[in-house]
Formats: C-alpha cells, sequence, structure tokens
C-alpha cells in the first residue's frame, strides 16, 4: 500500500463521516473534514509525481473517491435541506455528470485501452464544487449556490470535452 494509494482510501473514508457530521449540523467540523478530503486530493497526486508511485489502483480509486466524496456530500446536503428549492438541481446534474464520466472513463480505459486524461479544466470544475460545498456547508448558502450552478455549467462543459476526446 503506497502513501497515495492510503490517501485515496482516506477520502473514501472520511465522506461517510462528514456526512454523518452534516446530519447532526456540526456544520464546523464537516468542512474541516471535508477541506482535509479536498487537500489530500492534491497531494496523493502529487506525491504519486513526485515518487513516481502511480498504479492501476490508484488511477481507479482517485477517480472514484473524488466522485465519491463530492457526490456523497452533495446528497447530503440536499437531504438536510441545507441546499433546496430550484438549487437541487445543480447538485443532481453534477451527480450524474459525476456517475456518467466515471463510467465512461472505465470504459474507454478497459474496453478501448484508452486512457482519459484529466484536462486543467476538469480539474477547475472539480475545484468550483469543493468551494461551494465547503460555503455550503458552513451556511454561505447564497454565494454557495451561486458557485454550485456556476459549477454546474462547467460541470457540463468540461463532460462535454472529455466526452469529444473520445
Amino acid at each position: 500500500m503506497s502513501l497515495p494509494n492510503a490517501i485515496t482510501i482516506f477520502r473514501i473514508i472520511i465522506a461517510p463521516i462528514i456526512c454523518v457530521l452534516i446530519s447532526y449540523e456540526l456544520s464546523i467540523y464537516a468542512c474541516v473534514c471535508f477541506i482535509a478530503a479536498c487537500t489530500s486530493d492534491f497531494f496523493d497526486g502529487y506525491t504519486a509525481r513526485l515518487y513516481k508511485l502511480s498504479s492501476k489502483f490508484g488511477q481507479h480509486f482517485d477517480s472514484f473517491a473524488d466522485k465519491f466524496l463530492i457526490t456523497s456530500i452533495s446528497i447530503a446536503l440536499v437531504q438536510n435541506q441545507i441546499v433546496r428549492g430550484v438549487n437541487v438541481v445543480p447538485i443532481y446534474v453534477i451527480v450524474s455528470r459525476n456517475l456518467a464520466m466515471y463510467f465512461i472513463r472505465n470504459y474507454v480505459n478497459e474496453v478501448k485501452h484508452k486512457n482519459i486524461i484529466v484536462n486543467s479544466f476538469g480539474k477547475f470544475t472539480t475545484f468550483a464544487q469543493m468551494v461551494s460545498i465547503s460555503l455550503l456547508i458552513v451556511g454561505f448558502a447564497q454565494i454557495g449556490n451561486y458557485i454550485l450552478w456556476f459549477s454546474m455549467i462547467s460541470s457540463l462543459y468540461s463532460f462535454g470535452i472529455y466526452f469529444y476526446s473520445i
């Protein structure tokens, strides 16, 4: 078990904990854990590149961990009515896009033996989602929802870029 893979597993394990913290309205703790998970996304990739520790496991599960983190926390925000009304639309779109992207990436990788490379726009989209979710967790609903809508549009554009590259 390499350090980057351990960091990836950390993101998968902490996601349900963050959801519980949100459910119990422990928003500061939830936000701190979420930011730690988001920061770990940078460090697992950085560590893997720095020490040349990339692996098949890491390639598959890093993407899964990112999507699992964003999806589970997004669902918790809707379930606990932190995001409600028309503002649930970006959550549904982002979750759908993330699931579709995960399956498309794995299909292309396994069947066509082609690796879909994450581009800088995709990274920016993930960053925008993480910022909006952080703001929503701590109660900055107005700015969090604006960034959420922006990240939905960015997410759809990013999906188009990936889909076109297949």
